[in-house]
């Protein structure tokens, strides 16, 4: 069996299988860049998006790194996309529909797509707290906020994808609507 030695291997490099098509892309985290956010006082979050620098379609995965006292994300959950993480060092909690549930090195964490998936990281330890984020890449999809009653919508590009392939992307209040007769020729 022959092994394949990732040290040697860049991400800009792909391996041909015995003769399939099909190529195989391996990504070193070193080689992903990194992207801070910052937003208000609570939210902070280091995101490496290896989907972006990968081949695939169906999938998305990045690698979050949050600092002690910090959230990630808003509290939320998507109407089309599953997620799972990984927690690969730090604790904290996970706030979830059924209230706070902690997480810590080597827990898998489920977000099934609609209510029952809502999440939302904080790091309540003294340490950064890592995970590895994956999820589906289905599109169009909503993301609900429900703290905030907003919505997010988006079509053309799944979330974690490439924004500038999206033809609809708004953020919105549940509660603003419109008549469907509105505006439209008589």
């Amino acid at each position: 069996m022959e092994r394949i030695k990732s040290a040697n291997i860049r991400s800009s490099e792909k391996l041909y299988a015995r003769g399939l098509k099909m190529a195989l892309k391996i990504i070193h985290s070193d080689d992903v860049q990194e992207q801070t956010v910052e937003r208000r006082k609570s939210y902070e979050w280091s995101r490496k998006s290896v989907t972006a620098h990968s081949d695939a379609e169906k999938i998305g995965a990045s690698i979050y790194e949050i600092p002690p006292g910090k959230r990630a994300w808003l509290f939320h959950f998507h109407h089309a996309n599953e997620e799972l993480f990984y927690v690969l060092n730090g604790s904290g909690v996970i706030r979830t529909i059924d209230g706070e549930k902690s997480v810590q090195e080597g827990d898998f964490i489920s977000a099934p797509a609609g209510e029952e998936g809502s999440h939302q990281f904080v790091n309540t330890g003294d340490e950064p707290l890592r995970y590895i984020a994956t999820s589906t890449m289905i599109e169009p999809d909503i993301v609900e906020y429900p703290d905030s009653d907003k919505m997010f919508v988006m079509s053309g590009q799944a979330p974690g994808g490439d924004k500038s392939k999206r033809r609809i992307s708004g953020v919105y209040r549940k509660s603003d609507t419109a008549d469907f007769w509105e505006d439209e020729p008589e």
